[in-house]
C-alpha cells in the first residue's frame, strides 16, 4: 500500500536488481507513530482554525507502551514541527479543549489527543 524509503544504498555489483529490507525496527516503528501523531495534530490545528504560527498546547495519553515511548522520544520534534509550546502526557479529564479525539497511529496503537491555545 505504501512505501517510505529512509535510505537508498546503491551497489554496482548487482545489475538490474532492486532489493528492499522490509524489516521494521523498533526505531522505525516509533518514528512512524510520531509522524502520524504530527499529521493528526496538524489536522486538529486546522480544524480549530489556528493560524500557522499560532502556538498551541497538546495533551495526549495512550495505554500502549510503544506509543508512549515514541511520544516521549520524539516530543521535541513534534513540538517544533507542529508549532507547540507544550506537548504533555495528560490523562483525559474534564478540561475544555478546542479539539480532541482518540485515533490510531497504526493498527491497535491508540492515542488520545487534545489541543487548546
Amino acid at each position: 500500500d505504501e512505501l517510505n524509503v529512509k535510505k537508498v544504498v546503491y551497489k554496482k555489483s548487482i545489475e538490474g536488481e532492486l532489493e528492499f529490507d522490509l524489516n521494521l525496527t523498533p526505531e522505525l516503528l516509533m518514528e512512524g507513530y510520531a509522524r502520524e501523531a504530527m499529521r493528526q495534530i496538524q489536522d486538529m490545528r486546522k480544524e480549530a482554525k489556528y493560524q500557522m504560527d499560532e502556538q498551541a498546547t497538546i495533551h495526549w495519553h495512550s495505554f500502549d507502551e510503544g506509543v508512549v515511548r515514541a511520544m516521549e522520544n520524539w516530543s521535541e520534534e513534534i513540538k517544533r514541527d507542529t508549532v507547540l509550546n507544550a506537548f504533555e502526557k495528560h490523562r483525559k479529564d474534564g478540561l475544555v479543549y478546542d479539539v480532541e479525539k482518540e485515533t490510531e497511529l497504526a493498527p491497535n496503537k491508540k492515542i488520545w489527543l487534545a489541543v487548546k491555545k
